[in-house]
């Protein structure tokens, strides 16, 4: 039974079997019934997806009884494999513990399940519409009479290269329900996306990648307003017209995005009257522009924005800024032609923001400014291979910190006693490895650590990291030269690890894959790419210690696998 894939949704066959487990289940699939419930099998997927289910039932089941058990009136418990007709509710919460691929085969699995899923907004939110490229979507295409046919109303879609036609047609049946929606490269008339959108009521985010193929010959008057839309983002727009005709039809924006710089004539003057249409209840702006565009926006009163990406605008004007919005939250500044002037003015644009949790920017060292900004809670910084220096700062209230292109220095950690999450991507050390977690070993509250593209200057397989990181919950490591010795010792010394990933990590082997099933006790998801698995040690090893561990090897050759993927 090969399935195949169409529109999202995993299709094995044109009706929907059902294969029910526990309770409701229909009598005349008695038979498939038994053979999912006792592991036969029927397909490698629905076997897949009942232990997935079982896992589910048994949490939602302990949660039953130990509620059971604080009432005073509480019934005898009773055993699980004479549990009870489960309501709707109940059915939604364990069914909450799938993934996509599993939610698809469970509306296979039972008319019951299906309608669960088809009617709640959570679950169906996991699926994302989506069609091959070069499609040609009417009324008359067989993608789209089976996806109305499914009866699924999705809140997720995404459209890629492809060629819209008489969507007024079939679009209320397969868009009308979308919360979120993205249309990049796809070929269609603007009167056409217009009727798109307004046949789309209950949408709160729009990804729309205008291009040549957004044909802009005439426009019909906006009849309508997105009364829900609050996330917009515009890219590539070859007329100036396109702003106009949203500033028509969004009332409510909260979020608006236009990357790039546009040398369209007029362009600027309408995108200040959009923003100034929208600036009662406009939150963020991420906007590319010259100078021009930044001294027109700095001039606009009322704005009341949370959150801001300054481009292309000189530090001076950056500080003007910050002091006519003062309730920015989250700042991040990605054009750095000025680096050496934003040193010096990022104190002045932290005392004229006193909200601010959130800052994105490329420094060099120190990041004295920080002293200016007390509230702080996330930072990200590029150090354009700098050394970075903290100085004396103790920033109590900084959880999180990614760190890019920077080189290291013994007591980077020591300022940030309250650390739950360190990424470091494509930093220097130095020393060897010991002396990148060394100090990460001392921060105690350290929940999630990534390592992409770290380099060290020695390279040794002695190893010393000097205490468990107990709380470190999530550890992924990207295209590192790790030595197995230390792979082994980090694995050791990370034992509530809940997910591990590792892509194209050097030190990783059978061995290694072997001590994460042994060794990590709490794990709930490996993923592993590009590898060779030797023997079928490892895949026998899997099946039997990490049945409730979602395991991804991606990429990874050996005997029982082809060049691909393995999802255990």
């Amino acid at each position: 039974m090969n399935p195949s894939e169409r529109c999202g949704i995993v299709v094995f066959r044109n009706e929907v079997p059902c294969l029910g487990s526990y309770s409701n289940g229909h009598s005349s699939c008695a038979t498939e019934c038994e053979r999912i419930n006792h592991g036969l099998e029927y397909d490698e997927r629905f076997i897949r997806l009942h232990d997935a289910i079982s896992k589910g039932f048994k949490m939602v089941l302990d949660k039953l009884r130990s509620e059971d058990s604080e009432s005073e009136d509480s019934d005898e418990q009773k055993d699980e494999d004479n549990a009870p007709n489960l309501t709707v509710r109940i059915w939604a919460e364990i069914l909450t513990n799938l993934n996509e691929t599993q939610l698809a085969n469970a509306r296979l699995v039972c008319h019951r399940w299906k309608r669960i899923i088809d009617r709640s907004p959570s679950l169906v939110g996991k699926f994302v519409l989506s069609f091959p490229h070069g499609t040609t979507l009417d009324k008359h295409c067989e993608l789209v009479r089976d996806v109305i046919a499914s009866g699924m109303q999705h809140t997720q879609a995404s459209l890629r290269k492809i060629t819209l036609v008489g969507a007024a047609a079939w679009w209320p049946a397969v868009g009308g329900a979308l919360i979120s929606l993205t249309i990049a490269d796809c070929k269609i008339p603007i009167d056409m996306l217009l009727d798109v959108l307004k046949l789309s009521p209950s949408l709160k985010r729009l990804d729309l990648t205008c291009g040549k193929n957004l044909y802009f010959h005439t426009v019909k008057a906006v009849d309508f307003q997105l009364e829900t839309l609050e996330n917009l983002c515009l890219t590539d727009i070859q007329y100036v017209k396109t702003l106009d005709v949203f500033q028509q039809m969004c009332p409510r924006l909260k979020v608006l995005r236009i990357p790039g710089r546009s040398k369209l004539a007029g362009f600027i003057d309408k995108l200040i009257c959009f923003i100034k249409a929208t600036r009662r209840t406009l939150e963020e702006v991420a906007i590319g522009g010259g100078t021009d565009l930044w001294e027109k926006l700095s001039d606009l009163n009322g704005l009341l924005l949370k959150r801001a990406t300054f481009s292309y605008v000189a530090p001076e004007r950056m500080v003007i800024l910050s002091r006519n919005v003062p309730s920015i939250e989250s700042l991040s500044i990605d054009w750095m032609k000025f680096e050496d002037e934003l040193l010096q003015k990022l104190a002045k644009i932290g005392d004229n923001l006193p909200k601010l949790k959130s800052l994105t920017a490329r420094i060099a060292s120190p990041a004295t400014f920080l002293n200016f900004m007390p509230e702080l809670a996330q930072l990200s910084l590029n150090c354009s291979n700098h050394v970075i220096s903290f100085s004396d700062l103790e920033l109590h209230n900084l959880t999180s910190i990614t760190l890019r292109s920077t080189k290291l220095t013994d007591n980077w950690h020591r300022h940030f006693p309250n650390m739950r999450s360190v990424a470091l991507i494509k930093c220097t050390i130095d020393g060897s490895w010991s002396d990148l977690f060394l100090p990460v070993a001392q921060l105690g509250k350290l929940q999630h650590l990534l390592l992409y593209k770290v380099s060290v200057a020695v390279a040794s397989d002695d190893v010393y990291i000097p205490d468990y990181l107990d709380s470190l919950s999530l550890l992924e490591i990207r295209k590192c030269r790790l030595p197995k010795a230390t792979l082994h010792a980090l694995i050791r010394f990370c034992p509530m690890l809940v997910r591990i990933d590792l892509q194209r990590v050097q030190g990783v082997d059978d061995d290694i894959r072997l001590a994460i099933g042994e060794g990590l006790k709490y794990l709930k998801e490996s993923s592993i790419d590009d590898c060779v698995v030797r023997d079928d040690e490892f895949l026998e090893h899997t099946s039997k210690h990490c049945g409730g561990v979602e395991v991804n090897l991606t990429d990874c050759i050996g005997p029982s696998l082809s060049e691909g993927e393995l999802s255990v």
